[in-house]
C-alpha cells in the first residue's frame, strides 16, 4: 500500500508540472523563423525538457500504482507437477 500512494504522489506531483507547462505555452505562443505551433512554443519558452521529463515521470507513477494495484501480494502459484520436478531435481543434487 505504501508502494501505491508513493506511485499515485509521483504521478499527481509530476502531473501538476505537466499541466503547468501545457498551460503556459497555450497562453504564451511564439513565432520563430516563421514557425509556430506547441512544439516550438514548448521550445522557445524552455519548457520542452521540463514537459517531455514529467510525462516520463508521470507514466512511471501510474506504471507503479498499476503494478501495486494488480500484482501485488498475489503470488502465483506453480503446477504441482512443476513443484515435484523441482524437489526431485533438489534431491538428486
Amino acid at each position: 500500500m505504501k508502494k501505491f500512494i508513493f506511485g499515485a504522489f509521483v504521478f499527481w506531483s509530476s502531473f501538476f508540472i505537466f499541466a503547468f507547462c501545457f498551460m503556459y505555452s497555450i497562453i504564451h505562443p511564439v513565432s520563430f523563423n516563421g514557425k509556430s505551433g506547441f512544439k516550438i512554443s514548448l521550445l522557445c519558452n524552455d519548457l520542452l525538457i521540463p514537459f517531455s521529463l514529467s510525462l516520463i515521470i508521470a507514466i512511471i507513477g501510474l506504471a507503479i500504482c498499476w503494478y501495486e494495484a494488480y500484482f501485488e501480494g498475489r503470488k502465483i502459484d506453480m503446477n504441482p507437477n512443476i513443484k515435484n520436478m523441482f524437489k526431485d531435481i533438489q534431491n538428486r543434487l
